[in-house]
């Protein structure tokens, strides 16, 4: 009996030092996390950097996961500050944003730029505020183009697109889907706020913080302040504490946004990188070229220098067509096939001079063609072309905006007569695919270049200024120049004496050719060389 009372009164000595212990740690939690306990919590998401990388996808995975299924957060501020990234990641982190959305109030803050993508993601709220000297916009989208692929016999496809997934040709349709769905995003999540036409919004502008207000990107000029005290007054609560959920999910699966970090480097992104990021076989990206640095010229050079078509030396030149690539000419000869090989058919050989072009001309060819030059021409290169001209020569002039600057070819056009605009043209209305793959309307004649052309598509185009010439070939009025921004119509073709101008070169290349006439201009290029010209 006493034995009994003795372990029942340790018992009860036992419990009530458990729940003083109890008590003292529950008390001393309490006391030490009071206001995360005690008061409403807004949770703080910082969307900051590059959006290309699956460690930046999983954060922002793991991010909303944590503010969905935790009812502590009473309401969400997204501090936008990104220039976007790949278009899948853009899009997955909107839609995880517009869940979250459905369940609290969310509310955006531009913190310093949102471009494309940065954008794109702004839009799962519904009310979105931007600083007046952040910049919001630059709405579209940009594609990395695939390097044309040759099937080799180690791996066979059962068909023609199996490798690319699509016609070479049609990748600016894509990339025109890509940029419908983003101005379409922003005309459905701003409804009856937009005050700018979709052509308008399509141009990819970046608006300063106010201006985005008046066209009614943004609601409210502002940060974070007036974002809390919208979800204040959304959710009622007087009170409350900010939570970093970004850093705590950083911090709780030791994770690195490989983006942002980029982008608090101020490191630029490498077009080469990002295709190699992108793991599709046209990567589409909300993100602005700005963010972008690719050598073109270098690897156009590449490309000249590396082709293995090499004409052998001949002492006949009244049938020879001269390529120079004695100024670091920039073009895509493996992309020519249908042009040389249209040339071999009408027995016109083609010559390619990396040296003593001069001395080439005395020999009074059939043709020089060049391409937009890389290098200068001396005194003695010109004046050794205008003399091979005044002798009946005939002389072709391709200059891409695509590749450099006209510089070096206009030091010899002009001696011509002919210039060629720096900047790029581009049409809304009249164009294939995108912006700056132009419809060009021709009204056909009896000439050797125009005959049974009606339209033709380039691609990158610049404007060709002319003091005289027997016809050239224009846009229509509703395309405008870069540097100029006016609509009006623009020369892009010229015939002057026995010269010939073209303001693209990328329209004579064979994935373009099945494309409105081309074709059958690169045919009616070859009849003007070989002679047969009227």
């Amino acid at each position: 009996m006493f034995l009994t009372m003795l372990l029942t009164k340790k018992y009860i000595i036992a419990l009530a030092l458990i729940a003083v212990i109890l008590v003292s740690v529950l008390s001393l939690y309490y006391l030490l996390l009071p206001r995360v306990f005690r008061t409403p919590v807004i949770a703080v998401v910082k969307v900051y950097g590059y959006l290309i990388t699956d460690s930046d996808r999983e954060l922002y995975i793991k991010v909303f996961e944590e503010i969905r299924r935790n009812d502590t957060y009473r309401g969400v501020v997204i501090l936008v500050n990104s220039p976007g990234g790949y278009a899948s990641i853009v899009e997955e982190i909107y839609f995880l944003m517009r869940e979250v959305a459905q369940r609290k109030p969310l509310i955006v803050v531009i913190d310093g730029i949102a471009a494309s993508g940065g954008y794109y993601v702004s839009l799962a709220s519904d009310y979105i505020i931007a600083s007046p000297t952040s910049f919001v916009g630059n709405i579209g989208a940009i594609a990395l183009a695939p390097s044309i692929i040759i099937p080799s016999e180690l791996i066979l496809e059962s068909g023609p697109y199996k490798y690319t997934g699509f016609s070479y040709k049609n990748y600016s349709k894509v990339l025109k889907v890509a940029a419908e769905n983003f101005v379409n995003k922003v005309l459905e999540r701003r409804e009856g706020k937009i005050k700018v036409s979709k052509e308008e919004l399509l141009k990819g502008k970046l608006y300063p913080g106010t201006v985005a207000k008046a066209i009614g990107l943004v609601d409210e000029l502002g940060g974070l302040p007036q974002a809390i005290a919208k979800i204040r007054e959304r959710t009622g609560i007087r009170d409350y504490v900010l939570v970093d959920v970004t850093k705590l999910v950083k911090e709780k699966y030791v994770l690195t946004a490989y983006g942002e970090l980029l982008w608090k480097n101020s490191t630029t992104l490498k077009a080469s990188e990002l295709i190699e990021m992108g793991k599709t076989p046209l990567p589409v990206l909300y993100l602005s070229p700005y963010w972008i640095t690719d050598n073109n010229t270098e690897k156009i050079g590449e490309l000249v220098s590396k082709y293995l078509f090499k004409s052998l030396k001949t002492t006949d030149y009244s049938k020879t067509l001269v390529i120079d690539l004695s100024h670091r000419n920039l073009f895509i000869p493996q992309l020519m096939t249908y042009f040389w090989g249209k040339l071999i058919e009408n027995n016109i050989r083609v010559l390619f001079v990396e040296e003593n072009l001069a001395s080439i001309l005395e020999k009074r060819p059939l043709a020089l063609m060049i391409f937009t030059p890389a290098r200068p021409y001396s005194e003695e290169e010109v004046d050794a072309i205008i003399k091979y001209l005044s002798n009946g020569g005939k002389l072709i002039l391709v200059y891409d905006p695509a590749y450099a600057l006209p510089t070096y070819l206009n030091e010899l056009s002009i001696k011509l007569g002919l210039y060629f605009a720096e900047g790029y043209l581009y049409d809304m209305y009249n164009h294939y695919g995108i912006y700056r793959n132009i419809k060009v309307s021709v009204q056909s004649d009896n000439s050797t270049l125009l005959k049974n052309i009606h339209a033709l598509v380039l691609f990158t185009a610049s404007q060709i200024y002319c003091n005289e010439s027997l016809f050239k070939v224009q846009t229509y009025n509703t395309t405008v120049h870069s540097f100029l921004e006016e609509q009006g119509y623009y020369t892009v073709i010229v015939v002057k004496k026995n010269t010939v101008a073209l303001g693209d070169s990328s329209f004579l290349l064979d994935p373009y050719l099945s494309i409105a006439d081309n074709k059958k201009f690169v045919e009616n290029l070859v009849q003007y060389i070989r002679g047969e010209e009227k």
